[in-house]
């Protein structure tokens, strides 16, 4: 997972995570510990919106949530082109593309 420094810090202290944490974040066993907590609790302010949880987990929540204030974008798949971020917007794009087609690789052997 991709953790900037600063991010890794506020996961480390809000997740109760020892300090030394950040000494190893290029261990997958804590990247992938802080990483997943980070994204679980950017899923839960964001009430499960998926859309805005791949968003904020790119550009940040305090990014998301002003756009969300300013009126910038609603959240919706179908409104990326809004995002004020071409980093961000391209990210989601290719997230849902490759969800897609993972759900299509995958359907038959999981019934999905």
């Amino acid at each position: 997972m991709q953790i900037m420094p600063e991010t890794a810090k506020w996961i480390i202290e809000k997740g109760n995570f020892p300090p030394q944490s950040l000494d190893y974040l290029s261990r997958p066993e804590v990247n992938i510990a802080l990483g997943s907590w980070y994204l679980a609790n950017i899923h839960q302010q964001f009430q499960g919106n998926e859309i805005y949880t791949m968003a904020a987990y790119n550009a940040g929540p305090g990014n998301v949530k002003k756009w969300i204030e300013d009126g910038i974008w609603d959240g919706n798949a179908g409104t990326i082109d809004q995002i004020p971020f071409g980093e961000t917007r391209h990210y989601i794009q290719r997230v849902l593309h490759f969800y897609e087609r993972y759900q299509w690789i995958y359907s038959s052997e999981f019934d999905i």
